[in-house]
């Protein structure tokens, strides 16, 4: 799998320093760090929740897509969590590290990290090509054992997983090659 980030000039400087797609990962470290966090795909809501978990500085951009319903926009206000629709023009910062987030009406907001609720697509075509169905998420759909929806085609690692992290990547391919040994010793006894 890997990471779609928005189309917002500056990003790539700051991706994996200072802005991040997993509050799991590293949002203990911002515990105390004035945050954005970019909504941009369907699971903004809750990765906004998960953050808060740390941290009550946290300002949501939408960057002009409509990510969050009314009725968890007025969750947010309740939480006191500001909600700013204005696309974003740029991120500036030095060394990775964040400062500013232009918007193209002309304001400027102040932060030093933040999160991305990136979207996930597969890294290399061959579940498309194979027909195989995937997830809401963008990754392989199998079972407990990494049966995908093709008898005889298995899936593990960050490909099926979610959400992608390293040790769930390593999980998923141990039960699938339990699944393809299982299913050939089926088979062949």
């Amino acid at each position: 799998m890997k990471d779609v980030l928005p189309d917002i000039e500056g990003i790539h400087n700051f991706y994996g320093t200072s802005l991040f797609s997993c509050p799991f990962c590293d949002g203990w470290e911002l515990k105390d760090t004035p945050l954005i966090f970019i909504a941009d795909g369907a699971f903004s809501f809750h990765g906004v929740k998960m953050v808060s978990n740390w941290n009550k500085n946290i300002v949501i951009c939408t960057n002009g897509k409509e990510s969050l319903s009314p009725e968890q926009r007025d969750i947010l206000a309740k939480k006191q969590i500001e909600v700013i629709d204005d696309e974003i023009l740029r991120l500036q910062g030095e060394n990775g590290q964040l400062k500013t987030v232009q918007f193209k009406n002309g304001k400027e907001l102040h932060k030093e990290a933040g999160f991305i609720s990136a979207k996930m697509e597969q890294a290399a075509p061959f579940a498309e090509r194979l027909g195989l169905e995937l997830t809401d998420m963008g990754g392989i759909k199998t079972d407990p054992y990494g049966r995908t929806s093709i008898k005889g085609i298995y899936a593990g690692g960050d490909n099926a997983a979610g959400p992608p992290q390293l040790v769930i990547a390593a999980s998923e391919g141990s039960k699938a090659a339990i699944g393809v040994i299982t299913d050939f010793v089926e088979e062949t006894f």
